[in-house]
C-alpha cells in the first residue's frame, strides 16, 4: 500500500488521428502531512514544460499538462525555488521563491517566450553556396 500523500496522474487522450490532450489530476491517498504547489505557464509553449522546486540539496519534478497547469507534491514546509525550463524558451520570471507553510500554495505562474537566438540543429542542412556578383555591362 502505497503511503499516505498527493500523487499526479497524467491522462492523455488521442482522437486517433494524430491530435493529443493531456491534463493532470492530483490523487489524494490517506491524510497527506505534506503540501502542493501549483500553476501555469503560459506564452508560447504549455505541455510538457518541467517545473522542478528545490529545498535544501533536494528537487521534486512535474511536468504541464495541455493547458499549462502543473502541480508539484510531497512537499514539507519550507522556502522553495520553483523553475521552469523548456529548450528553446525563455520563462518569465526565470524562478520564484516559495514559501510552503502548513497549507497549499496556487497560482505560481510563469510565461514562455520563444528563444529566437536558439536554432534547432539539423545535420541535413546544407551550407549555403557562396553568392555571386553579376558585372552590369
Amino acid at each position: 500500500m502505497e503511503p499516505s500523500g498527493d500523487y499526479v496522474v497524467r491522462v492523455t487522450v488521442s482522437d486517433m488521428k494524430g491530435g493529443t490532450v493531456s491534463q493532470l489530476v492530483v490523487v489524494q491517498v490517506g491524510t497527506p502531512t505534506t503540501h502542493k504547489i501549483s500553476g501555469t505557464i503560459t506564452g508560447g509553449t504549455a505541455e510538457g514544460v518541467r517545473v522542478t522546486a528545490t529545498l535544501g540539496g533536494q528537487t521534486w519534478l512535474t511536468y504541464s499538462d495541455s493547458a499549462g497547469q502543473y502541480t508539484l507534491t510531497g512537499l514539507p514546509d519550507g522556502m522553495y525555488v520553483v523553475r521552469p525550463s523548456w529548450h528553446g524558451y525563455g520563462m518569465t520570471p526565470n524562478n520564484q521563491n516559495v514559501l510552503v507553510s502548513g497549507t497549499d500554495i496556487n497560482g505560481i505562474n510563469f510565461s514562455a517566450t520563444p528563444n529566437n537566438t536558439l536554432q534547432p540543429y539539423n545535420p541535413y542542412q546544407t551550407k549555403p553556396s557562396p553568392k555571386t556578383q553579376s558585372a552590369n555591362p
